[in-house]
């Protein structure tokens, strides 16, 4: 899937994975993104990690109404900026080739300074369309 939002291009890749806890097995997405400015610099990129377990975008499951489907998300700065809370990633079954993604954060305490100029990886509160590759 890809789109563009604010002059950045957003390209996310899910595939399933398994999730395992207390013996209980069950399918979670997981996620890798790539995120690049519109000078063509790479500001986020995990697609070329090769191990699903250090994946900062992982499923956390469907909501009640199973209108989307969460994701825990950690960016560039989970400490000193924050950046890490829930992606809402939500398909209408009228456009299929279509998904909207929207981020909102769940960290209340940082530690360290950001830096003024800083901007998160995937926007706070702004809906994303992406379209099917």
């Amino acid at each position: 899937m890809e789109g563009t939002y604010n002059g950045k291009t957003y390209e996310i890749q899910l595939k399933k994975g398994i999730y395992e806890d207390i013996g209980i097995r069950r399918d979670k997405l997981i996620g890798r993104m790539k995120v690049i400015d519109s000078n063509g610099n790479i500001v986020y990129n995990s697609f070329n990690e090769i191990n699903d377990a250090t994946i900062k975008f992982n499923g956390v499951g469907f909501q009640k109404d199973l209108k989307a489907y969460m994701m825990y998300f950690i960016g560039n700065s989970e400490f000193a900026c924050g950046e890490e809370g829930i992606v809402y990633l939500r398909i209408k079954p009228e456009t299929p080739n279509k998904m909207s993604i929207l981020m909102l954060q769940d960290a209340d305490i940082t530690w360290g300074e950001c830096p003024t100029t800083y901007q998160p990886t995937i926007p706070y509160k702004k809906s994303i369309s992406l379209i099917r590759q």
